[in-house]
């Protein structure tokens, strides 16, 4: 990737660590568990799980090429585990990340009976892990719990 690309992804992908994490550290052990609707959606925990599970997928599956990586075998109540597992995946993703070349980028990727570029695979890691944190900010607000104050630069 160009240098200056390849120094703005580390940059954001860092802040978007940082924000996860202070995110997760907010959110009390005992409410892991927490889902706005019971019969429906994620935890709390499952909300993590997924961001970090979906960085390493489309990291090491859609941007290297390697077999799909096994999803995590972390209880989505564990908050340790949990933020062990984030920042495992976040480190995963930001040395595929440092690794691509700018030619790389325009190369095509299977994606829902089509194809994508790199450069949009490398995107939509940082979409998704948006997503599902705005989500894990919804329920820490569900509780009352005042989340920290936004990373993004």
């Amino acid at each position: 990737m160009a240098q200056s690309m390849q120094s703005d992804y580390a940059a954001k992908w860092a802040n978007s660590l940082e924000y996860t994490l202070a995110v997760a550290q907010k959110m009390p052990a005992s409410e892991y568990d927490f889902r706005p609707i019971d019969t429906i959606g994620m935890t709390f925990g499952e909300q993590l799980l997924h961001l970090g599970d979906n960085a390493r997928w489309l990291a090491l599956n859609k941007l290297r090429g390697n077999k799909r990586p096994a999803k995590a075998k972390v209880d989505p109540n564990d908050k340790e585990a949990v933020i062990a597992y984030v920042t495992e995946s976040y480190a995963i993703a930001d040395s595929v990340l440092e690794s691509l070349t700018f030619s790389e980028l325009d190369e095509p990727v299977k994606w829902s009976g089509g194809s994508i570029s790199k450069r949009r695979i490398s995107l939509l890691i940082f979409d998704h892990a948006a997503h599902h944190r705005a989500q894990a900010i919804m329920y820490l607000r569900l509780n009352g719990i005042e989340p920290p104050r936004y990373v993004g630069w």
